[in-house]
């Protein structure tokens, strides 16, 4: 199995569907299949055991003439009343009652200044949903992380006592903390790390290199986490970047931090860096 697409839950995933990020598209149709703009097709989704049927993929129609720079624009489409965006609120009953709570908070609000106002998921009920392939066509494999699997997680990082940069650069082939491999959420959160370290062809965002290009065909680079995985458990695309070994250790060992506005990363020192490639953040 390979990762398709994975990203927090929010409103949408758990009512209509999702849209695939820009900067992920070429990675997602490699695996997912290309559609010509406006084209659609039917998808299967396999969660729990049982395959959901009335999926949608497709490339959002729109007018090239007009927008001739937009780029295209993959959704997949299910529907507050699908079989499976019902089963997902089952599994993410903690998330939609919040937004359940907000939506009914909200319209008050509205009443009295006639605002809309966007629902945040607060920190603690952030959650993961990731698609991957299966040997059949066009069914993709869901998997869930509800909090079980961020309270295994947390209790497996606790035991192991594994700081983060050695989360960061552990080699899954080698003998770490078997519970702490078979966590789910740490599989995913390596396989969004390698989707990143393809995008940027292997090479570091803050200096641009290609560390250990000229020494053979083994590349070297690491994922790494704005904010720590291991007290986050965030493995969205927006927390990783990729970086050499040398930045990946100098901005552990001087904390430094990156200012996302600016895209740079600040030193306690006062030096700051610019990131010489970024595509996703």
């Amino acid at each position: 199995m390979q990762l398709i697409y994975s990203k927090k839950v929010d409103k949408s995933v758990l009512c209509d569907g999702f849209t695939i990020k820009t900067c992920l598209l070429e990675a997602f149709m490699n695996l997912a299949g290309k559609l010509d703009i406006g084209k659609s097709k039917s998808i299967k989704l396999l969660l729990g055991g049982e395959i959901y049927e009335g999926i949608t993929l497709k490339n959002q129609n729109f007018d090239r003439n007009r927008y001739p720079d937009h780029p295209e624009m993959y959704q997949v489409r299910y529907g507050a009343n699908s079989k499976f965006s019902k089963a997902l609120r089952e599994i993410y009953s903690d998330v939609w009652a919040f937004i359940n709570y907000q939506l009914i908070e909200n319209a008050k609000l509205a009443k009295e200044d006639g605002r809309r106002r966007i629902i945040k998921i607060p920190n603690e009920l952030e959650r993961t949903i990731a698609f991957y392939t299966t040997e059949l066509p066009d069914v993709w494999s869901v998997e869930t992380f509800g909090a079980n699997e961020y309270a295994e997680l947390q209790r497996s990082l606790i035991e192991s006592k594994e700081s983060e940069i050695d989360y960061e650069r552990t080699d899954e082939t080698a003998s770490v903390n078997i519970h702490t491999r078979n966590v789910k959420l740490r599989v995913l959160d390596k396989a969004v790390g390698e989707n990143l370290k393809l995008l940027y062809k292997h090479r570091c965002q803050v200096c641009g290199m290609a560390v250990g290009e000229r020494y053979g065909n083994n590349p070297i680079v690491d994922a790494h986490h704005i904010n720590p995985f291991t007290v986050s458990f965030n493995n969205d695309y927006d927390n990783i970047m990729v970086l050499c070994p040398n930045h990946h250790r100098i901005i552990h060992a001087n904390h430094g931090e990156f200012q996302r506005k600016l895209k740079e990363v600040w030193y306690p020192n006062g030096y700051h860096e610019q990131l010489k490639l970024n595509i996703h953040l």
